[in-house]
């Protein structure tokens, strides 16, 4: 990445201290797979105090071909066989090949076929059939010739298993990325990293997540955990400077700050944007060093969530236009309708909807132009919702109507009628206000449309008769 961009990577190089190494300490396996315990001995001091590739290397010994397949279906990470062509049997090493690459699908695995005499050496197309890394005589193998082999192996068993992480990772960014479009908020979005990341690096999820604040000032009061995980869990909807850990509480105060992602060597703290003003942080603890693979799948993840991250708000926004009336603040006709569903399969047999409508609401528009007409549809919808407690369902349908439903005794029609007895102060003058109300029982109702039907018929028989 460009060192000007907001989103870059920064890797911080710690030192490292012996309790490190003594945590990790990463071996290459071998295993050695031979009917004749002298080249085991053999091969095992002419391995002793071996180091490749940065790494000491751990011997484990089969003394037959069905043995070396028992012991590689519940071993872990074995980099390379050295495998003895005969054994039980004169094909028995070429059967064990097969048996590791089709029955038990260790593709990544090296394999050294190791045969006593030149003669008993494989064709070449079946080297090229079982994929077989390399074939010695035994008398070959001298300690410098093991070394180079060796090298040589587990650098493409390393290389095998970086493509193997990378496809298994961008596998995961791209499951994530589906998923994420669908999450309903910030919140939700953030919980969905902290998992996603942790499994993209083979890590357990205790990390933090924790947003800028909303205007997208940059002060770090503002920052709060939005979602957390593993003993941070308590932390959530808490500001940065309560979290007990000062470098967790560091790190994603550097990084909501100067917007760039920090990679240390047994942390991550990620900077996810949002637009120019905004973004998130996750910090992830990890117990081992954060391997060059994952690192280069981060930056992936990084890029591609970010873009996910805008969408966000724009998905956020479009679910609250699907059931909130913007202009009013309050729930619109769809929201209503969804709200008489939810009571009706309560049983709520006493509850009645109430329409109001604003009388004259065209004139007053026409004469104190749209601004003013805006304002007074606003002081009404304020007004009606601060007047009912919570039980009381308050909406918007449309144009000058409104909508409340909620308990008979306090939708009564007077109860109603004196919420409009006093006038409304629109730009330091008092307006009054008459409306008409249709009310009707929402016991008997097919539905949620059909107990707003009814109401309708009720509001137009009321406006039939006059005003108020």
């Amino acid at each position: 990445m460009d060192e000007g961009s907001d989103d870059d990577l920064v890797f911080i190089e710690e030192e490292r201290h012996p309790q490190d190494l003594s945590i990790e300490d990463p071996r290459w396996r071998i295993l050695i797979a031979d009917d004749d315990h002298d080249v085991h001995e053999a091969t095992e001091f002419a391995l002793s105090g071996i180091e490749i590739l940065g790494r000491k290397l751990e011997l484990i010994h089969a003394f037959s071909g069905k043995e070396a397949i028992a012991l590689l279906e519940r071993e872990q990470d074995v980099a390379v066989i050295l495998l003895d062509v005969v054994m039980e049997s004169d094909d028995a090493g070429l059967k064990t090949v097969e048996a590791i690459r089709q029955e038990l699908m260790l593709l990544n695995i090296r394999i050294i076929l190791r045969t006593g005499q030149p003669g008993q050496a494989p064709e070449a197309d079946t080297i090229a059939r079982y994929d077989i890394n390399d074939y010695k005589t035994k008398s070959e193998l001298t300690h410098a010739r093991l070394f180079t082999t060796l090298t040589l192996a587990i650098r493409s068993y390393s290389q095998l298993k970086c493509l193997d992480a990378s496809r298994q990772g961008l596998e995961k960014i791209v499951s994530a990325s589906n998923q994420f479009i669908a999450e309903k908020g910030l919140n939700a979005f953030a919980d969905g990293v902290i998992t996603q990341l942790a499994s993209l690096i083979g890590i357990a999820p205790e990390g933090l997540v924790c947003a800028s604040s909303s205007d997208g000032a940059d002060n770090p009061e503002q920052y709060r955990v939005i979602a957390a995980a593993g003993r941070y869990r308590h932390l959530i909807q808490h500001r940065l400077e309560e979290i007990d850990n000062v470098h967790i509480a560091r790190s994603l105060n550097q990084v909501l700050r100067n917007h760039y992602s920090v990679v240390g060597s047994r942390d991550i703290t990620l900077f996810f944007r949002k637009n120019n003003e905004e973004g998130f942080a996750a910090y992830i603890e990890s117990t081992a060093p954060i391997r060059d693979v994952d690192q280069h799948l981060l930056e992936i993840f990084c890029t591609n969530i970010a873009l996910c991250a805008k969408n966000i708000d724009l998905v956020t926004e479009l679910r609250l236009d699907a059931l909130v009336d913007r202009q009013v603040s309050l729930p619109n006709r769809n929201a209503l309708i969804a709200e008489l569903e939810r009571r009706a399969k309560r049983g709520a047999t006493s509850e009645v909807i109430a329409l109001v409508d604003v009388d004259q609401f065209a004139a007053t528009n026409d004469i104190l132009g749209h601004t003013y007409g805006d304002a007074l549809l606003l002081a009404i919808a304020q007004r009606l919702r601060a007047l009912f407690d919570s039980s009381v369902f308050v909406a918007r349908l449309a144009g000058d109507a409104f909508a409340l439903t909620g308990p008979a005794h306090l939708l009564e029609a007077g109860s109603i009628q004196r919420l409009f007895a006093h006038p409304f102060l629109i730009d330091d003058i008092d307006h009054s206000v008459s409306v008409c109300l249709g009310i009707a029982p929402c016991a008997g109702c097919h539905d949620g449309l059909d107990a707003l039907n009814k109401a309708y018929i009720a509001l137009r028989r009321a406006k039939a008769l006059g005003i108020g």
